[in-house]
């Protein structure tokens, strides 16, 4: 729930897009936060673009995925009860097994022998090809100088720091025009249905 997929062919639309997003994601006070995130924001724009040169006609295609993630927080330290509880214990949940994606990811070559628990939530899952393959990954956190948040701060870098560790390798990704004739026509059938919805 709460997925939306849209085809934009113009700069305007994907902002708008993000901009709608933005408006309607949840965010409520507690002890910790006065805006404090009560959900991850995920966007994700995927980009094909038309090629022809002397090697012939082909697509080359990209994925940019930008991700806010919601903090981790404490129910003792966030004053959070009912509703806004259950929201921070499902924040806690994914950072959770994203954090053991993460920490299996970092380990390297010895990885290939190891279950990497990607569908063990609904964010890893969609995170699973910006984590692992073909793909560049650049985390920024945002940690506070304040004494008072010193052990979230100090997660946040631990985590930082796994992060660096996963070793990516982005090598383009081109198709030759014969070979996605059957998936442009798939593609420009799924925008037509997405305009007329």
């Amino acid at each position: 729930p709460y997925l939306t997929e849209e085809a934009v062919i113009s700069h305007s639309e994907c902002m708008s897009l993000l901009d709608f997003g933005n408006k309607i994601r949840a965010t409520s006070q507690t002890n910790m936060n006065s805006g404090s995130s009560r959900s991850h924001a995920l966007f994700i724009l995927r980009l094909a673009i038309p090629i022809e040169d002397g090697k012939g006609r082909r697509i080359r295609s990209s994925t940019l995925n930008l991700i806010d993630l919601a903090g981790s927080e404490r129910v003792k330290k966030s004053g959070a009860a009912g509703q806004r509880m259950r929201e921070g214990q499902n924040i806690n949940s994914s950072l959770s097994v994203l954090g053991q994606v993460i920490s299996k990811l970092a380990e390297g070559k010895s990885r290939q022998s190891k279950h990497v628990p990607f569908r063990q939530s609904k964010l890893t899952y969609l995170l699973m090809d910006a984590l692992s393959g073909n793909s560049r990954t650049l985390m920024v956190a945002a940690i506070s100088p304040a004494l008072s948040e010193a052990e979230e701060t100090l997660g946040t870098l631990r985590f930082a720091s796994s992060v660096k560790k996963i070793k990516t390798l982005a090598e383009p990704n081109e198709k030759e025009v014969a070979q996605n004739d059957l998936f442009l026509q798939t593609m420009r059938s799924e925008a037509e249905g997405l305009r007329a919805a």
